[in-house]
Parts: C-alpha cells; structure tokens; sequence
C-alpha cells in the first residue's frame, strides 16, 4: 500500500484499490478492507473487484495476459465483503451495466 500523507482531519479520504494489486493472493484478498481501515479510520474504500469469470480467464484476455502480476482472488459477491470485519457495510455495487443514472449521464457518447 506505500506511505501515505497525513491527512487533514476532517478532510475526505476516499482511498482505492485494485483487486490485481490489492489482493495478490486468495488467502489475503479480504485482508485489504483491515490493512485499509486501520490506516484511514472512518473513511470509504472504492475497489474495483474482478469476477471469477474474469480471473480465471486471464491468461486469454488481451491487456490482462500481457501482464506480469496475476490475480487470483476473486470477489464474485461484493455485499459479502461488508462481512470481512465487524462495522464495514457496502454501501453500493454496480457492474458497467449498472452504472447509478447520474453516473450513466456524464458518460461520453460512445
């Protein structure tokens, strides 16, 4: 995860992860919602989650083959990560084909 600044208190600190960095093994993947709650209490985590659809395909995806770091942790139920330490909740999830309507609208045209 590296170092982080000190962060102004009060200040929103919305920190992210991706699962390829984040969870670099089955065994650790669910890990991330600790290591990141104990460096920034009280704040909100965005992790972009892979599938199994996607992990376990990988090596045939085009970007993702050409890659030297593997994933293999999957999340193919996100909800159930609110169940990976006492007080987390999800407070959304959404596929790229269930976008929040606002969020939808500032798409560009394809």
């Amino acid at each position: 995860m590296g170092r982080h600044r000190d962060r102004t208190p009060g200040r929103p600190v919305l920190p992210g992860g991706r699962s390829r960095t984040a969870a670099p093994d089955r065994k650790r993947g669910p890990r991330v919602i600790d290591l990141v709650a104990d460096r920034f209490p009280g704040s909100l985590l965005a992790l972009d989650t892979a599938g199994p659809g996607i992990v376990d395909h990988q090596n045939q995806h085009g970007a993702l083959s050409k890659a030297e770091a593997r994933m293999s942790w999957a999340c193919a139920d996100p909800i159930r990560l609110g169940d990976c330490r006492p007080g987390t909740q999800v407070l959304a999830s959404h596929t790229l084909s269930s976008l929040p309507p606002r969020m939808y609208d500032e798409l560009p045209p394809a």
